[in-house]
């Protein structure tokens, strides 16, 4: 295993649905979840996993 990130940490604690749909909040939100996708105190709430595996050989 290379890495592992946690996706979607923050993305549906936002009850509203209508702001989802908006540019702004989709482009903030999607910064607050890179800067906290690998670390593991928030991978651990994340409701997405993305696991980067290097074959070796």
């Amino acid at each position: 295993m290379e890495k592992v990130l946690g996706m979607r940490t923050f993305w549906d604690l936002q009850q509203s649905q209508e702001i989802q749909s908006d540019q702004d909040w989709q482009q903030e939100m999607m910064k607050l979840e890179q800067r906290v996708s690998d670390r593991a105190e928030y991978q651990g709430i994340a409701f997405f996993h993305h696991v980067f595996l290097r074959k070796r050989g």
